[in-house]
């Protein structure tokens, strides 16, 4: 369950700014049940085409803060994947002590990263077992100049930041939150985001992150196949496709409360095998990808075998995908549930979750509490192994 420990202080509104939109989301907890307060949903025409503008998105969010109901003017944001810089490295093992200064060394030697330039953020993913007591560490960072653009920007709308935290760690505490009250915590997973442009893999063990990739490959490269075969313009596409995925998430929605299974995808409409067939070549090449993200945490780590997919972002419920990676990667896979056993009845955006709700699972990331695996804020100062992104403006 939620660690609700905000006392009277109201929580910080979640926003998850990404190419396809925007998504506003605020908790509270009347009677010590988590339960939303407010959501806001707003997506721009065009996006393919234009990207997302700025200055539209700034208008749409000055809007909802003064007619959405939120509490406030605090906020959570993610720092977006395309914005972060994702390296590994491995160390021995060091006394806890030196751990900041080896890691900044050894940043500065490998990926010609000026650290003064960056926030730094280091997890450490575990012990590789084929390489003695060597350990692997998954870096994150974020250059001084988008950190403080996207401070600029919120601030520019009168809200003040409790936090900017980096996408996949968002990702990961919304899925943590739904694992600790339906799947068994000892099982190896992975997260999968998809998103227009591209894909991003969280994949953890024990409340320990392993790996975090981000493919560029996004659900816009499934669509192009699926309009260059049928011989349609890619907006029309894009809509056909988007009703597949709603239909197959209802459908499996229905399944889970029949017990019945959601492997068929010919079982939701006859058009839905020819949308397949004209993405199978496009989307087999997204689960190979995928697939070797999985094979390396076993094999580095002698993590168990990851059996456990969570599907999020706007073409989680894509049943080509889910089949393929069923079918080749012998895994279970579903889309994320991030409002399960959460009190939505008081905002009509969320009034029917027979659908798809897994494009929300980074913004219930922002509006909850972190949950920080192991990681060090790196800075030229001793400093303790602790969960930084628990401590206010941390990255």
């Amino acid at each position: 369950m939620w660690n609700l420990g905000t006392g009277s202080r109201p929580w910080p509104i979640g926003l998850d700014v990404s190419t396809d939109g925007i998504r506003m989301l605020q908790f509270h907890q009347p009677e010590g049940r988590l339960a939303v307060r407010a959501g806001a949903q707003w997506k721009p025409s065009h996006a393919r085409e234009e990207g997302l503008s700025p200055d539209a998105a700034a208008r749409a969010i000055r809007e909802v803060m003064s007619e959405g109901g939120f509490a406030g003017r605090e906020v959570v944001s993610a720092l977006d994947s395309s914005d972060l810089r994702i390296e590994t490295l491995r160390l021995p093992e060091i006394p806890i002590e030196e751990l900041p200064h080896a890691l900044l060394d050894r940043t500065e030697d490998l990926f010609d990263l000026d650290p003064s330039e960056h926030f730094l953020t280091a997890l450490r993913a575990g012990m590789v077992v084929t390489a003695g007591n060597s350990h692997e560490w998954i870096l994150l960072a974020v250059p001084h100049e988008a950190y403080w653009r996207r401070r600029e920007w919120l601030g520019s709308m009168g809200l003040t930041i409790r936090a900017l935290r980096p996408e996949p760690l968002a990702l990961y505490d919304a899925v943590y939150h739904q694992r600790r009250r339906n799947i068994d915590q000892q099982a190896a997973h992975a997260i999968i985001r998809m998103g227009r442009t591209s894909t991003l893999v969280v994949a953890a063990h024990l409340q320990r992150i392993l790996l975090i990739k981000n493919i560029d490959y996004g659900t816009d490269r499934l669509t192009e196949a699926a309009a260059s075969y049928l011989g349609l313009a890619f907006e029309e596409a894009d809509l056909l496709r988007q009703q597949i995925r709603n239909d197959y998430a209802l459908h499996a929605h229905q399944a889970r409360m029949t017990n019945l299974t959601t492997s068929d995808i010919g079982a939701v409409n006859s058009i839905i095998w020819t949308v397949h067939d004209a993405l199978r070549d496009e989307a087999n090449a997204l689960v190979l990808e995928i697939g070797l993200c999985l094979r390396h945490c076993s094999n580095l780590f002698g993590a168990p075998k990851i059996e456990q997919l969570t599907l999020a972002g706007e073409g989680a419920w894509d049943p080509s995908v889910i089949h393929l990676l069923r079918e080749n990667l012998a895994v279970r896979c579903d889309g994320a549930a991030p409002f399960r056993s959460v009190e939505v009845s008081g905002c009509p955006l969320f009034s029917d979750r027979r659908g798809s709700m897994a494009d929300w699972t980074v913004c219930a990331g922002l509006a909850g509490q972190p949950v920080a695996p192991d990681s060090l804020k790196l800075q030229r100062q001793p400093i303790q192994l602790i969960p930084s992104y628990r401590q206010g403006d941390a990255v």
